[in-house]
């Protein structure tokens, strides 16, 4: 066994390993710990291999992960399904208000709420979605986020008309 660490800015540890059989492979880590800091040139590790690729490497009961080990992160999996709910919810919403009220549905149209929530499910779910996989929140966290984000951008600002701006003329002629 041979290691290395290799990178300026981010680092990468790489073991290479070769066994009795002349096989020889390099295996990379993202971290020192516990494991790639105690190997030293000509030790013997136990490798685990999962399709045909090595997962986990273990000298005498310490074991550490390579970058090869399969992850379960399914934040963006929960981010997608809470952009696929609110993508429906609103649908159905307009649709619903089109059927009951043909004549008068506002303010249930594109311009000016329905291009604002649907940028807001998107970028709520795609912000949250990632950020908690880059942080590594748990994939439980990012419904109630998305759908607290999303209620707090369609709160912020209210959702209330302003009255309309009046031009000089007729500003002139109400007072």
């Amino acid at each position: 066994m041979k290691t290395e660490e290799t990178g300026t800015r981010f680092h990468l540890y790489e073991a290479t390993l070769k066994d009795e059989d002349s096989w020889q492979g390099v295996v990379s880590f993202t971290d020192q710990r516990p494991l790639f800091e105690r190997l030293e040139p000509g030790d013997q590790v136990t490798a685990t291999l999962w399709r045909r690729h090595i997962v986990v490497l273990d000298k005498d009961g310490v074991e550490q992960n390579t970058s090869d080990v399969p992850r379960d992160e399914l934040q963006m999996n929960a981010a997608l399904g809470m952009l696929a709910a609110l993508l429906a919810a609103q649908m159905l919403v307009f649709g619903v208000v089109r059927l009951v009220r043909p004549g008068s549905h506002e303010p249930f149209t594109w311009d000016p709420y329905g291009a604002r929530i649907l940028l807001t499910i998107f970028g709520a779910s795609f912000g949250v979605g990632l950020l908690a996989l880059w942080v590594g929140i748990p994939w439980w966290f990012v419904p109630p986020a998305v759908l607290a984000a999303c209620v707090a951008v369609m709160l912020y600002p209210p959702m209330r008309r302003r009255p309309p701006t009046l031009w000089p003329e007729e500003r002139r002629k109400a007072a």
